[in-house]
Parts: C-alpha cells; structure tokens; sequence
C-alpha cells in the first residue's frame, strides 16, 4: 500500500511544468500537463467533482488514493484516458521524457456547482474550483 504521496521509495517529486490556461470551450476547461523528464511527478492532490484526464503524449502513471482506503496504481499510454472520481487524492508520474496529460472539467462556481458561464472571478482563481494538495 502507498501511504505517503509526497515521497516514494526515497525519491524526491520534481513538479512537472504546467501549462496553466491551454483553452476554455463554453463552460469546459482543458488544462494541459507537460513533463520535460522521465519521473516527473504532479503531486498528490483532489478535487471536489469528478474529472477526467486524456493522456495525448506518451506513458504515464498514475496513483489514485481513493476515499474509501484502496489505492489504484496503472500505467497509461496515449492515447488513453482515465477517470478521477470527487475526493479521491490522485498523482501522476512521467514514464517518460515529453509526456503530456489534459485534465478536463467543467469550469466551477465558489460552491463547487458547474458554472454556466466563464466569468472574471473564475480568471483570477487560478485552479476554478476547490483543490487540496500538489503545490501551488
């Protein structure tokens, strides 16, 4: 079982870089996840909605801590994609240099209620809904 998500077997994370507004489609955010090495980690962290990710780049793989207890651990390979379930604290590992990952979710208001339309208080949070974990 993996019961600690900022360190694994001694290694210590590199955040990978992220491209922080790849594009809004209506209410839809597509944020893109660019590793520039293998190992590569996006830390630990959740959200209060459900999300999936489209793996378009590469091998990844990804840990998810689920509330419940049970911890998940796959290997994906684009093009793939998987699904990240409210509350569960999840991470993604490079397995390779130049992997890309987009998470994709609908854009949220302060109560974490699907926005119906993309407003200047949702481009000055810069996540557009609540989020635990992974560093800034």
């Amino acid at each position: 079982m993996i019961e600690n998500i900022d360190r694994m077997e001694g290694q210590v994370f590199e955040l990978a870089d992220c491209i922080q507004e790849l594009g809004f489609f209506g209410n839809v955010f597509v944020r893109a996840i660019s590793f520039t090495a293998n190992g590569q980690i996006l830390p630990g962290h959740k959200h209060n909605y459900d999300h999936a990710t489209f793996v378009g780049k590469g091998r990844v793989e990804v840990t998810i801590w689920y509330p419940d207890g049970h911890v998940t651990r796959k290997q994906y390979e684009n093009p793939a994609w998987f699904e990240v379930p409210a509350m569960a604290k999840h991470q993604i590992k490079s397995l390779m240099p130049g992997a890309v990952c987009f998470c994709v979710y609908a854009v949220r208001d302060p109560n974490g209620e699907v926005a119906e339309f993309v407003t200047e208080q949702h481009l000055g949070n810069r996540f557009f809904h609540n989020r635990e974990g992974g560093g800034e």
